[in-house]
């Protein structure tokens, strides 16, 4: 193996290390992430705004065992009954 192959390798045991971590995630687009969190009956909503070298927001939402994230360009709104937990930063792991 080359140092390129080795480290890209490396970055693929990592990603796949930390889905196992937190479970599987499945990218969705904005409006399938609302109507997931308006499915649910006490919602929970972990939430990233823009910030250096980031250019949009990032959510993140749990439902049936499965883990839902989105991104946006904008601040998205839910219902009143939402908790919605603000973080510094939220990493969804790329390449897998």
């Amino acid at each position: 193996m080359t140092n390129g192959s080795s480290a890209a390798a490396a970055g693929m045991a990592a990603a796949i290390k930390a889905v196992k971590a937190i479970g599987t995630l499945i990218e969705i687009d904005v409006n399938g992430f609302k109507m997931i969190v308006q499915k649910q009956k006490e919602p929970v909503v972990v939430m990233a705004e823009p910030g250096f070298l980031r250019f949009n927001y990032r959510y993140l939402t749990p439902y049936k065992g499965l883990n839902f994230y989105t991104f946006s360009k904008t601040s998205l709104r839910f219902g009143g009954n939402t908790e919605l937990i603000k973080v510094k930063r939220l990493w969804v792991p790329s390449g897998i």
